[in-house]
């Protein structure tokens, strides 16, 4: 009688653990699941049907700036008021498939407490609202401050009060300023040094006013040398003369000049002629820029119907003194 009552009471013990095991598997199998759920929801796409390869346009704006991007055939413009700029293509198409990765993220806060919002970004200084547009859809995004983590970044959807935490730097990549969607290089990537055979520089500024042109000098080989007219190859700094090339081909842009100016009340501060092999020339004239314009010369071209705003530190590594490019003679 005692054996069978020790039995009975170990397999109610047995029975026991085995049922809280199963409670315990149960929930956890509840916990996964809700979890997964949740990662599941947290990794869907936030744009419904977006595809960057069917934008026409995006409209940023916020408190004090506004601007658009349009699409022109395959090409970009940044629209400024009524002046349509060749945009960065590159960085635009990049922006465009990076809005098709955007998750539908955390909610990290629902309500409209302003104190809150601005937290996040979310206050007529800081955020960015942007509207994109396809062939057939908008979507309309709110962007604040990046995230606290890496790579993440604060938005709200359409007019939503939800602040979302997802996992993009499209917080960072956003700019407020025009210029940074713009093309801001003056030649195109497909003309290179050794396609160069002579570059006239004509300074007039108060730092140097040495005129001085630069020569391709006559060689087969695939890695061209240059050097300077009237001064002995011996002597010159080869490598410092072909920066010279390097630098004014790969010459960026501060600003555009975007408000009317009669060049022709402004003395010419610096010139440029540079020559090709296939016989094609470019011109570039300096000019001192105005009080309100940011920045210290306005270029003209004459392959480009723009003027732009640069500041003198980058004409300072075209514009070189012809003691910069002579070997020292010590």
């Amino acid at each position: 009688k005692e054996y069978m009552q020790f039995t009975r009471n170990k397999t109610i013990v047995i029975l026991s653990g085995l049922l809280c095991v199963q409670i315990i598997v149960i929930l956890l199998l509840n916990l996964f699941s809700t979890q997964s759920i949740k990662q599941r929801n947290v990794e869907k796409k936030l744009l419904n049907k977006y595809k960057s390869e069917n934008v026409i346009s995006l409209d940023f704006k916020n408190n004090d700036t506004r601007f658009q991007i349009e699409k022109n055939g395959d090409q970009w413009f940044v629209k400024v008021d009524q002046n349509n700029l060749p945009a960065n293509t590159e960085k635009v198409t990049n922006y465009l498939k990076m809005l098709a990765e955007l998750s539908q993220g955390f909610i990290v806060y629902t309500g409209n407490d302003q104190e809150k919002n601005t937290n996040f970004g979310f206050n007529l200084e800081n955020l960015m609202a942007l509207e994109i547009k396809t062939e057939k859809s908008k979507y309309s995004l709110q962007i604040g401050n990046p995230g606290p983590q890496r790579m993440t970044s604060y938005i709200k959807y359409k007019n939503e009060n939800k602040i979302r935490e997802v996992k993009s730097n499209i917080a960072s990549l956003t700019s407020n300023e025009y210029i940074n969607w713009a093309e801001k290089q003056i030649f195109h990537d497909d003309i290179k040094t050794n396609d160069v055979i002579s570059c006239e520089l004509k300074p007039q500024f108060e730092w140097n006013n040495q005129l001085m042109t630069i020569l391709q000098a006559d060689t087969t080989s695939d890695n061209k040398t240059f050097y300077l007219k009237d001064v002995s190859e011996a002597i010159t700094e080869v490598f410092a003369v072909k920066n010279v090339i390097t630098n004014l081909l790969n010459l960026q842009i501060d600003q555009y000049k975007l408000d009317d100016i009669n060049l022709n009340t402004k003395p010419v501060a610096g010139e440029i002629k540079m020559v090709l092999a296939n016989g094609k020339d470019f011109r570039l004239w300096f000019y001192p820029t105005d009080d309100t314009d940011v920045g210290d010369f306005i270029l003209k071209t004459d392959f480009s119907n723009f003027l732009y705003v640069l500041n003198e530190g980058k004409l300072k590594n075209i514009f070189k003194k012809k003691e910069d490019l002579i070997k020292s003679q010590s």
